[in-house]
C-alpha cells in the first residue's frame, strides 16, 4: 500500500482525497489497512461481491477481446477435431491473437 498505491498517487493527489478501489477478500483487508487509508486521505470503495471480472476494465476490455480473438485462432484446430494441442501450437495462436486484441485502443478504452 505505502510503496505501491500511496506513493504513486500522492503527487497527484495534492493533498485531497483519492480511490482505491479494492475486491472484498478478506485477506486483503485488515483493520491496519483501513486505518492507512483513514489517516492517509484514501476513500476505500470496496467492489460488491462476485463482480470484480465484470468491473475490471483489462478484463473486460482486454482479456475479454484476447480471449475472443483466440478462440477465432483455435477454432480452425478444433474444427479438424485435433484431439491434443501441443505448446508450439498454441503458441503459434497466441500470437496473432495478441496482436489483434492487446492493442494501445483497447489498452486505453479499458
Amino acid at each position: 500500500m505505502k510503496t505501491c498505491f500511496d506513493a504513486s498517487t500522492q503527487n497527484k493527489a495534492k493533498g485531497q482525497y483519492h480511490l482505491l478501489l479494492c475486491d472484498r477478500y478478506d485477506s486483503h483487508i485488515s483493520a491496519q489497512f483501513v486505518c492507512y487509508c483513514l489517516n492517509n486521505k484514501i476513500v476505500l470503495f470496496l467492489l460488491l461481491p462476485h463482480s470484480l471480472h465484470i468491473l475490471q476494465s483489462l478484463d473486460v476490455r482486454v482479456f475479454d477481446s484476447l480471449k475472443t480473438a483466440m478462440m477465432a485462432q483455435l477454432s480452425k484446430l478444433f474444427a479438424a477435431e485435433i484431439s491434443r494441442l501441443h505448446k508450439i501450437e498454441w503458441v503459434d495462436k497466441y500470437i496473432p491473437a495478441c496482436e489483434k486484441a492487446i492493442t494501445t485502443k483497447n489498452i486505453q478504452e479499458g
